[in-house]
């Protein structure tokens, strides 16, 4: 992922992501939840948090309508897995 040899660079330099950087890096909502998700999974959430990452996310209002829609599905998806779980998962009763 690219974003992570970027994070490590950067990490390496001392330096952390500023506007200037997070312009040239746009990163939608939906796809943030995706590389966050990805970056978790595989131990490198840590280094991309450290140097500001979150700061490459385009701001809510000025994102795309399908980036917005495709972030509330998968997080409407995500609250329906929660409760599922909390109630046992699909066992038949």
């Amino acid at each position: 992922m690219d974003i992570v040899f970027i994070c490590n660079k950067m990490q390496g330099m001392g330096r952390v992501v500023d506007a200037v950087e997070a312009k040239a890096i746009p990163i939608g909502c939906y796809n943030m939840l995706l590389a966050k998700t990805d970056l978790e999974r595989n131990g490198k959430l840590e280094v991309f948090l450290a140097v500001g990452g979150d700061k490459f996310q385009v701001p809510w209002e000025d994102d795309t309508e399908e980036q917005r829609e495709y972030y509330m599905m998968e997080m409407a998806s995500e609250e329906e897995d929660d409760a599922e779980e909390a109630e046992g998962g699909d066992a038949i009763e």
